[in-house]
């Protein structure tokens, strides 16, 4: 496999560099119009520092390869760093003063790179929407030695991150609200089902769950942990079918934003999560790997055609029976507020989620 040495680009020239031409011409002028012998020399001069940029330049860059090293995941938003590695292919010529740039802003730079070794560079980027995303292309850019002239050399690669939905921690009252008109077995035995355990107080947490006794005692706040409904196994059931609306795309984010946010918030708080979509299907669990499947198919997911997936309904009738509660959500808004969408699975209505 040969290496990338990047597609070459039309260099421009720096104000210094205009200055530096403008004053080339004047002496061109200068020595033609009067024959001076010392004009000629200067002019000689500045015509070999012109050329020495140009030269010096491209020797700079020859041979120099780029790849690149990105997290695995990211959230949409936020800005994160990759690792550029700037390794010089040349047996004996340095590569001097490398600048790269993503999309016209500098991000990172190295001031030498001997023959035959490799610099690493940090460089920061971010992507504003959720999917799985390459990293865009960079330019290595150099103005060595005097800055007269910039000459760069672009690099592609296939580097894929994925961008996770951002996840914001959820109230409660949402999923409290929707579990009314469900009921499963309970899987806590003993006097009443509503109570987990005992644990650290989390932001966002009602302060009348705190267990006073228990804080003074420990010397932090505990409160009651408290099931959801009735039971701690819970399936959110996404429908990623497009409706006819306007606002379809804006809408379907935020449904996934609200779904990954209140998985991500039952999962840290130790129930065990799934998730089922016309399209894939994460069996419930718990943990950090749990984290990690919901999220990746969260970054994942697409919407689907309205008219597909004709089974989908009875996939939810039949998960109704099984000791999981189901949550609905839906890009429909006219799903919002009917209460159940298939007979005893309710349906959350986005605006009721409270960010803590």
């Amino acid at each position: 496999m040969g290496f990338n040495y990047g597609k070459a680009i039309l260099g421009r020239i720096t104000f210094s560099g205009l200055v530096m031409l403008f004053i080339f011409a004047l002496l061109v002028l200068s020595a033609m119009n009067t024959g001076e012998n010392l004009l000629y020399i200067v002019f000689s001069g500045v015509f070999g520092m012109l050329f020495l940029s140009v030269l010096a330049a491209r020797w700079s860059l020859r041979r120099v390869t780029v790849y690149r090293e990105a997290p695995y995941a990211v959230c949409r938003g936020e800005s994160f760093a990759y690792t550029a590695h700037i390794a010089n292919r040349k047996r004996f010529v340095p590569a001097l003063s490398l600048r790269i740039e993503q999309q016209g802003n500098p991000s990172g730079y190295v001031m030498y790179v001997p023959a035959g070794h490799e610099a690493a560079a940090a460089a920061t980027t971010c992507f504003q929407k959720r999917g799985v995303y390459r990293l865009p292309p960079c330019d290595l850019v150099t103005a060595f030695p005097f800055g007269f002239l910039e000459l760069r050399r672009r690099y592609r690669d296939d580097v894929e991150v994925l961008v996770y939905p951002r996840i914001r921690p959820a109230r409660m009252n949402a999923l409290e609200r929707a579990s009314t008109s469900q009921f499963v077995p309970s899987r806590i035995q003993g006097e009443g089902d509503e109570y987990f355990a005992l644990r650290e107080y989390i932001r966002g947490d009602d302060l009348r769950l705190v267990v006073w006794r228990v804080s003074a005692r420990l010397g932090t706040w505990m409160v009651r942990e408290m099931g959801v409904g009735n039971t701690r196994i819970i399936t959110f059931v996404l429908d990623t079918r497009r409706v006819d609306s306007p606002d379809f795309e804006d809408t379907f984010e935020e449904i996934i934003e609200i779904t990954a946010s209140l998985m991500i918030t039952l999962l840290n708080r130790q129930y065990e999560v799934g998730l089922l979509t016309p399209t894939d299907e994460i069996a419930v669990g718990r943990g950090a790997g749990q984290e990690q499947r919901i999220l990746d198919c969260m970054a994942r997911i697409v919407p689907v055609e309205s008219d597909a997936h004709p089974d989908f309904e009875e996939q939810i009738r039949r998960r109704g029976n099984e000791q999981s509660r189901l949550v609905y959500l839906s890009v429909d808004p006219a799903q919002w507020k009917k209460g159940n969408f298939v007979e005893g699975v309710p349906a959350l209505d986005p605006g009721d989620v409270i960010y803590a």
